[in-house]
């Protein structure tokens, strides 16, 4: 992929968390990592899916562990203690701002006109949840976030092109 594509998913989310609800947040290194031996060996409390088809299919997700998706949400609703379900609405509208901006980022840089949809998002929440990609992908690529001090969550993106 594309260093490009990737910086469309950093400043898509710089816009999700930073300029829609003043959470500050660090990019850290882009990895290109493999699905089933370093992707389903990672520990999540809420991932938010999101499909991607048209010229690219494939998926992003959102992976939070749940003290940090809790936080968020909090902040976003501006109200101590959300519930599962506000925080699994509020982790739902991210990864639909995320995938939104970078849909129109790629498209805007690429030429790709209206050739790229999105589908509407899916979080599931649980201990130790995973995400599971076509099978077609083996690699993904996983940038992470610092955020509140100490904390991070991943913005995991996989496509396929079409020929």
């Amino acid at each position: 992929m594309d260093k490009g594509y990737i910086e469309s998913f950093v400043a898509a989310t710089r816009v999700a968390l930073v300029e829609m609800f003043g959470i500050e947040i660090e990019c850290m290194t882009p990895n290109i990592i493999d699905i089933e031996s370093e992707y389903k060996n990672a520990s999540w409390d809420f991932i938010a899916n999101i499909a991607i088809g048209g010229d690219f299919t494939g998926l992003v997700t959102l992976n939070f562990e749940k003290s940090v998706a809790s936080r968020i949400a909090a902040i976003v609703n501006e109200r101590e203690n959300p519930s599962d379900e506000e925080i699994a609405d509020v982790v739902s509208e991210i990864v639909n701002i995320i995938a939104g901006r970078a849909k129109a980022n790629m498209q805007d840089e690429y030429n790709l006109a209206d050739k790229l949809v999105i589908a509407l998002p899916i979080v599931t929440s649980g201990k130790d949840v995973v995400s599971y990609f076509p099978k077609n992908v083996k690699r993904l690529i996983d940038i992470p976030f610092g955020i509140f001090g100490d904390q991070r969550f991943e913005v995991c993106v996989a496509f396929s092109t079409r020929n």
